[in-house]
């Protein structure tokens, strides 16, 4: 644990701290006043994949320029590549996969005839997932791809090409795009594999801010079923223990200091799993999330967002263990007032 006279309080959240009879609401009643969480990716979020990586495909690949306007009637070139992807007929290809600029051009089903051809091409892959969640910024094709199978597609590709970062980074992205504001895509997702799949993503890449950033928001939608059965949402949980994710938010929260993206989301996820769940509390615990969390807190000029999401997942953390409580007032300057 960082020592006390290390931390350094910011002025205005020491000024806001509560008296000694709310010091326990200050950190568990902050969940219902957080800022607005997007579960889809924004546009301009993320880059395209920037090069091929398959070393059967050694030239660069080019960027977002030329990709025709999701809605636009296909071109004459668009229709072939379409045809020539149908042609694909969902079986494994000896032949080389299109290009990223063909993949690029390619509708909703023609992009799920690829997945289904080159599953284990990471290129191809990524490269599909980056169009994917592009095209799925439209209801319309969400629909669409979601009848394709593309939910599950994507997931298998997570599972089959785990050391692949690219591939790992664009199918988060592409599944936040697919399954967000919505229970019956989640709960696909959640069949498919889902949450291990982006648990071990996170655990293979814990060095990679972007797949932690996604791989976490999209840890947190999954976690948010509305109308999860409670056997549904035992699943989900068990899944996330099961992963070791406590010890794995630990190593990206530590890997990322003051990465504002990944730490907020981070938090986001632990608040939405470890609320009410003993044992999710005592390994966060375990992990040291408690120090970690309160570090976070009393950050200098910490982002007010970030600051709100980790007094949540503290306050989840500490919320029903009188030594978890113990634990998290030494971790405060102001604590020993308080206690």
């Amino acid at each position: 644990m960082a020592e006390q006279g290390s931390l350094k309080p910011d002025k205005d959240a020491v000024a806001a701290m509560p008296n000694e009879g709310n010091w326990l609401d200050f950190f568990t009643d902050t969940f219902r006043k957080l800022g607005p969480f997007s579960e889809r990716v924004s546009e301009g979020d993320l880059p395209s994949p920037a090069q091929s990586m398959d070393t059967a495909r050694g030239k660069q690949e080019g960027s977002d320029e030329g990709l025709a306007a999701t809605g636009e009637h296909a071109s004459e070139e668009q229709e072939v590549l379409n045809a020539k992807a149908a042609t694909l007929g969902g079986s494994h290809s000896s032949a080389e996969p299109p290009s990223s600029d063909e993949i690029k051009k390619m509708d909703v089903a023609a992009i799920v005839g690829v997945l289904k051809a080159y599953p284990m091409r990471a290129h191809a892959v990524a490269n599909c997932a980056d169009t994917l969640r592009i095209r799925c910024r439209e209801s319309a094709n969400v629909i669409q791809a979601t009848e394709l199978g593309a939910i599950e597609l994507v997931v298998q590709s997570m599972t089959k090409l785990q050391t692949m970062d690219q591939v790992q980074l664009y199918c988060l992205v592409a599944l936040r795009n697919l399954v967000s504001g919505d229970n019956a895509r989640k709960r696909r997702a959640v069949e498919a594999g889902c949450v291990p799949a982006l648990c071990k993503a996170v655990a293979k890449h814990t060095a990679h801010a972007g797949i932690c950033e996604h791989g976490y928001a999209l840890a947190t939608i999954l976690g948010s079923i509305s109308d999860a059965s409670a056997e549904e949402q035992l699943a989900i949980k068990r899944s996330i223990i099961d992963s070791g994710a406590y010890k794995t938010i630990a190593e990206v929260l530590n890997a990322h200091d003051g990465v504002t993206a990944v730490e907020q989301n981070a938090c986001l996820a632990i608040n939405s799993f470890a609320r009410d769940e003993e044992t999710h509390c005592d390994k966060a615990h375990q992990a040291g999330l408690i120090q970690k969390l309160a570090t976070i807190v009393q950050r200098k000029n910490v982002d007010k967002l970030l600051w709100q999401a980790s007094r949540a997942a503290l306050g989840a953390i500490i919320l029903d263990s009188a030594e978890r409580k113990k634990e998290a007032k030494k971790c405060f300057p102001w604590g020993t007032v308080l206690c």
